[in-house]
């Protein structure tokens, strides 16, 4: 009798495990499949990418990611050293994201960094492939601009959330080192704002702050119109290029 219960109690096991192994095959094939049709879409190049991680989660590596042709940009092309994205096999709306470095490189000169993160993490929470909530952080962002160094942001903070009114609520925050070379120390940088997410058009907030004293340094509105984001008339991207807008 016990071990007539017990082989019962070893099937279930074993078919409990073939069900969640072939569960698990087939999400993987899918989260693949979806990875790769939405960088085939972004006019982006990869060597490889591969799944791994069974059995307690996904997770897809690609290898020598790079987006380029970005029409409406100044930018020439994104390149990731590799990016690993992590996912839940039973809550398939939220994925993690992380890379070791991010560059960004000028059109007019693509051996300039525009910008350049380091161990730049990510948390995605997506509603039928609509991106709700974005957060990102990173432990140095190294910004330039016509072969101009605007300085050095470490402990950024970056939240993005999508509210009932398809408005994308952005919240950026860091620490900087000499920013923009006037003045010597730390400052805070901040930006914060609202961007529709129907006419692209928007308003945002950039603050820099005095770490130390809480004094303001400089503060200006950035425009969003039709997605043109500009600083005191001068263009500085368009969010159309980006993926996630």
């Amino acid at each position: 009798m016990k071990n007539a219960y017990f082989r019962r109690i070893i099937f279930l096991v074993i078919a409990i495990l073939f069900i969640y192994s072939a569960y698990w095959l087939f999400i993987s094939v899918q989260f693949k499949t979806q990875i790769k049709n939405n960088l085939d879409n972004m006019n982006s190049s990869y060597s490889n990418i591969s799944i791994s991680g069974y059995p307690y989660r996904m997770s897809a590596l690609i290898n020598d990611l790079m987006l380029s042709k970005f029409e409406n940009n100044f930018l020439s092309n994104i390149n990731f050293h590799d990016v690993r994205i992590d996912m839940n096999p039973f809550q398939i709306d939220t994925l993690y994201v992380r890379s070791n470095q991010v560059e960004g490189s000028d059109i007019a000169n693509s051996s300039e960094s525009l910008f350049d993160f380091k161990n730049l993490q990510g948390k995605i929470v997506l509603n039928e492939g609509i991106v709700m909530k974005l957060l990102l952080i990173s432990d140095y962002l190294d910004l330039n601009y016509n072969e101009y160094k605007v300085g050095t942001i470490n402990q950024l903070l970056m939240r993005i959330d999508l509210d009932d009114q398809s408005v994308y609520k952005i919240d950026f925050s860091g620490i900087a080192n000499d920013f923009l070379n006037s003045y010597i120390g730390k400052t805070k940088v901040s930006i914060n704002g609202e961007i529709s997410s129907i006419t692209y058009n928007g308003s945002l907030q950039v603050d820099i702050i005095e770490n130390e004293n809480q004094n303001k340094l400089f503060s200006a509105p950035l425009t969003v119109n039709n997605g043109k984001v500009s600083l005191l008339f001068m263009p500085l991207l368009d969010l159309r290029d980006l993926s996630f807008f």
